[in-house]
């Protein structure tokens, strides 16, 4: 059964408290870095973030996400023998990486990172085991409908991990000195998580690596759509440096961290989300499914046109307020409104993709995701030598783009989507032309309130097209 109106508000308003939270880290994390850091080394920074989101991607195999699937309706003795199983595969996946790695730290530093640091490499590990643990942890909460408390305990994550990074900068002045921070609070959060669930799990289960075979059978398409999602999130930024130095990669990083913050809006949802839509499409609830899907969708439009459109008006003063003058750049609005747009494409493709979950057709998207890796590195050749960032973020768009047309049209036939298309694009075409008309102003203030006042404009242009209804809208959310 859906959770009952009371715990779903709740748990949604700790969702969004844990994104704001992330969303506070990471604005710290750059803003300390770009002071402390000269830009050469913010870019090497970047490299080591997009190295992080690699390794996180391939040795977890997707079975998180094969959990959710699998676990939801399940006793607690049956979540118990995947979670230790599922840990057990990830855990024995990343020492093995680790072994083989580490007879080579130094070129394979300064492959990920572009420079020959092996403790840079000793802590990616670290924090790579560290997130595939807590986040499966995490995973049982929202299995076991505790969302409230998993968004929780992601809230505290995040306020954690904000203090120790910032903590490390300021104390070494150094890369390794942040990344240090972040391992030493997934640590701290990784215990308070097995203490927090330590009477719900079952301990002394013996795991049965066998029940993982449905699993694996489930996720194996997936590892091309999660070799995918990396290619199309972060290869740029290797073409960057390439052809332009780490420079031009921490200028194009720092718009990236604050644009791709758009997903955020409804990637702190999603689990939840996912859990629930599963209990629906199992229990034959197709009018609630529907409903869960399509309002889904039309709120993200919403609140993620809105960040999108003030991130982009206001692009001049944010980078200037979170980095310094060195990283302005004379397309920065344009640059911010495409990479923003990509951002809010994947959301969209995240809501999209969950059909194909239900049905369990999990190659068409390795299919789709396949073909978008290979657009996204082709246009990246071509285009970033010759056009640098702009090129970079036109690539996002049109790859992101190509992705969720593809995943639309060969989606299962779940009739899950009730949605005003044409008020939609217009609404999206009306906002983004009104934001990049007036962005580029010199004066911060000016900028940070035009920001405002087109997201703003944007929120209110949605209501009147009725893509969210403004009368009865607690009722239509309640519903």
């Amino acid at each position: 059964m859906p959770m009952k109106s009371p715990s779903r508000v709740r748990a949604v308003i700790l969702a969004y408290g844990s994104t704001f939270a992330s969303i506070l880290r990471g604005l710290v994390t750059a803003a300390v870095l770009t002071k402390l850091l000269c830009l050469s080394d913010y870019g090497i920074w970047v490299q080591y973030s997009a190295a992080n989101v690699l390794f996180v991607t391939i040795l977890s195999l997707n079975l998180g996400h094969a959990f959710l699937r699998f676990s939801a309706a399940s006793t607690k003795a049956e979540r118990t023998n995947l979670l230790f199983a599922v840990l057990g595969v990830q855990t024995t996946l990343t020492i093995i990486s680790f072994v083989l790695a580490i007879f080579s730290s130094s070129a394979v530093s300064e492959l990920l990172f572009g420079v020959r640091d092996s403790s840079l490499l000793f802590l990616l590990f670290a924090s790579t085991l560290l997130t595939l643990t807590t986040s499966q942890w995490t995973n049982n909460l929202f299995a076991d409908q505790r969302a409230s408390l998993a968004y929780g305990l992601n809230l505290a994550a995040a306020l954690l991990a904000t203090s120790f990074a910032v903590g490390g900068a300021l104390l070494l002045h150094t890369v390794v000195g942040s990344v240090l921070g972040l391992v030493l609070a997934q640590g701290s959060m990784l215990l308070i998580q097995m203490w927090v669930q330590r009477s719900e799990v079952l301990y002394f289960v013996l795991p049965s690596f066998r029940k993982l075979l449905p699993l694996l059978r489930y996720t194996y398409p997936l590892f091309i759509v999660q070799i995918g999602s990396w290619v199309l999130f972060a290869s740029d930024r290797f073409f960057l440096v390439r052809y332009f130095g780490p420079e031009t990669a921490g200028r194009y990083g720092l718009v990236y961290s604050i644009a791709s913050m758009t997903q955020l809006l409804i990637s702190s949802i999603l689990s939840m989300f996912f859990a629930s839509v599963v209990r629906l499409y199992e229990d034959g609830h197709t009018v609630q499914l529907r409903q869960a899907f399509s309002r889904t969708i039309r709120l993200y439009w919403v609140g993620g046109l809105a960040f999108v459109c003030g991130a982009s008006a206001s692009s001049t003063a944010v980078i200037q307020l979170l980095g310094t003058r060195e990283y302005l750049f004379e397309t920065l609005p344009w640059v911010m409104a495409l990479v923003g747009m990509g951002s809010f494409l994947v959301g969209i493709y995240q809501v999209i993709s969950r059909t194909y979950d239900l049905a369990k057709k999990t190659l068409r998207l390795a299919a789709i995701w396949a073909v978008a890796l290979l657009l996204n590195l082709a246009l990246n050749a071509a285009l970033i030598p010759h056009w640098g960032m702009m090129g970079a973020a036109i690539v996002t768009v049109i790859s992101y783009l190509f992705a969720i047309t593809l995943a639309t049209l060969l989606r299962p036939r779940l009739n899950v989507f009730d949605l005003p298309l044409p008020k939609m694009l217009f609404h999206a075409i009306l906002s983004l032309s009104g934001a990049l008309l007036l962005a580029g102003s010199s004066s911060i203030a000016a900028a940070l309130l035009l920001g405002t006042l087109m997201a703003l404009a944007s929120v209110v242009v949605a209501f009147a097209l009725g893509i969210v209804p403004l009368r009865g809208l607690r009722a239509w959310l309640a519903a």
